[in-house]
């Protein structure tokens, strides 16, 4: 009998609600993605649009508290991919400059 990650709480390989949609809301996914990439309309505004996109493709719509968790990682690995995209300098310089201001705390 094979144990799944998933069924013993192993969260990191656990599909969200999102991730679990059909392939036909993808576009509309990628569309939210996008929107909360910008930074531009608010969390609620995005998760409203990406709901009303999925009733008219004829899927459930997802619940708030799923489209937040999504949301934050969504945000978080924007972030990260910011900075892979800066050059070896400025990560190094970025990195002294943060040090600095720690130990100017402590």
């Amino acid at each position: 009998m094979r144990v799944s990650l998933v069924s013993i709480g192993a969260k990191k390989n656990k599909r969200n609600s999102i991730e679990l949609l059909p392939d036909v809301a993808t576009s509309a996914i990628e569309t939210a993605r996008s929107a909360l990439l910008e930074k531009r309309r608010t969390q609620r505004d995005v998760h409203y649009e990406l709901c009303r996109a999925l009733v008219k493709l004829n899927v459930d719509p997802i619940s708030a508290s799923a489209f937040n968790r999504w949301a934050v990682r969504v945000v978080r690995e924007g972030r990260r991919d910011l900075l892979d995209d800066l050059p070896p300098t400025v990560l190094a310089a970025f990195a002294s400059l943060v040090e600095a201001i720690r130990k100017v705390k402590t």
